[in-house]
């Protein structure tokens, strides 16, 4: 009798807990989208990948909320940002950068690869030139010669355009994909296994409405 009574009354308190929990949490979010700008809001666009250590999501539709705006962000089934492709890209200018090349401030069609492909298809043809944005925010140069290594021969670009920024050399020595010889010359190093954040990510990922979340931004 005393341990029914017990539980029962541990019980009661599980779900004082848990409804307790949910309502700070709610009244946070509330909080949070009223009166704090945060810095990224949404879902990731990138995973983890073997082969390059971050890549875009393949096939994805999203939205992504900062003080600065507000951008609808889409990518193929070949994971670079823009619309569907009908066909593999035959010869085609690719780009190569990191968030200025896939243009994390702007919505679909404004970044400028997609500018560029409109012209060139007034002035060509729909199909005549493709162009290729394979750009992937938080990258460095060592992630263009990754790509031009594995795919280079697949794509046999016309034109390759690449995007420098300065902070290109700090994001060679976080992502360690290369070191250096004693001759000066690139070692290709093992790709790291998936960060605890990754890890995280792959979870938190699987319930839709908590990448929408400020709270999540703000952990972020």
């Amino acid at each position: 009798m005393l341990k029914a009574v017990l539980a029962r009354f541990n019980y009661k308190n599980l779900i004082l807990v848990i409804v307790g929990v949910l309502v700070s949490l709610i009244l946070c979010e509330i909080i949070l989208r009223l009166f704090v700008p945060l810095r990224n809001v949404g879902p990731s666009i990138t995973e983890y990948d073997p082969i390059y250590g971050t890549r875009l999501k393949k096939s994805y539709t999203g939205k992504r909320i900062t003080p600065e705006f507000i951008i609808q962000y889409t990518t193929n089934s070949l994971g670079f940002r823009g619309p569907e492709l009908e066909s593999f890209p035959y010869r085609p200018i690719l780009f190569l950068g990191d968030s200025y090349t896939q243009r994390l401030g702007v919505s679909d069609g404004n970044e400028f690869p997609e500018l560029i492909r409109k012209q060139l298809a007034e002035k060509f043809g729909e199909t005549r030139i493709p162009v290729v944005n394979a750009g992937i925010e938080n990258t460095g140069n060592s992630h263009w010669v990754k790509f031009l290594k594995n795919e280079g021969k697949r794509f046999n670009p016309r034109l390759v355009v690449l995007q420098f920024m300065g902070n290109d050399f700090n994001d060679n020595i976080r992502e360690k994909l290369f070191t250096l010889s004693p001759s000066d010359g690139l070692v290709e190093l093992p790709v790291p296994p998936p960060s605890f954040e990754r890890r995280i990510q792959k979870v938190i990922d699987f319930v839709p409405f908590i990448t929408h979340t400020y709270i999540l931004g703000l952990v972020r």
